[in-house]
């Protein structure tokens, strides 16, 4: 399992920052829309060999979605089955049941059950578009929030990110570019506080 830590102020204060503006322009920006049948997938390889990798599908009103972590201590690979409620005007609220299984590179394994609670929001812009979400967990005190802007019609996108738990802490700022008009993405960034540089592939169908 991850090492617990204590959390800088600085990066609590950026967290905060982050996940604030999302619901910010959640209520700001309409219309909108996030739900859509679709699939995600994607994979990050870090320098320091560290893999991270989501896979999520929507369904109707069903999304599921799973995560995969190695990092230097062990492993952790996270579940969960959320119900979907869109708004009217713009954005979706999900909550679900989550599930999540660590082990740490001595072999114990932790297994832990929880309630997640989301909302994402899409809108197109002039000239191009915003993907935000916001996510908190009960599992460990888990939260996750992102804001993406793509740039015109150019395929670019820049993404900035912060997530944590009882047991890390991280922010990321992404640039990623879509092949052509299809679903696969190329991308890479640097995770700030594991001052680590990344690189990853990603396939997005919504």
């Amino acid at each position: 399992m991850r090492r617990r830590i204590a959390k800088s102020p600085v990066f609590i204060g950026l967290s905060g920052s982050i996940v604030a503006l999302c619901f910010a322009l959640f209520l700001a920006m309409a219309p909108g829309r996030a739900q859509a049948d679709g699939e995600f997938v994607q994979f990050d390889w870090s320098d320091n060999g560290s893999l991270d990798a989501v896979l999520a599908m929507t369904r109707g009103q069903m999304n599921y979605s799973a995560t995969f972590s190695k990092y230097d201590s062990g492993k952790t690979v996270g579940l969960s089955v959320l119900r979907l409620f869109p708004v009217e005007g713009g954005g979706t609220f999900k909550i679900g049941p989550s599930f999540q299984v660590s082990e740490d590179d001595e072999g114990d394994v932790d297994s832990l059950a929880g309630l997640k609670l989301g909302y994402e929001y899409f809108t197109p812009l002039e000239n191009g578009s915003l993907f935000a979400l916001a996510e908190v967990n009960t599992i460990e005190s888990g939260y996750f929030g992102l804001l993406q802007f793509g740039l015109g019609q150019s395929g670019v996108s820049l993404e900035m990110s912060v997530g944590g738990s009882d047991t890390y802490e991280e922010a990321t700022v992404a640039l990623s570019k879509r092949l052509g008009t299809g679903p696969v993405i190329l991308r890479g960034g640097y995770k700030f506080v594991s001052e680590v540089a990344f690189l990853g592939i990603a396939i997005n169908t919504f």
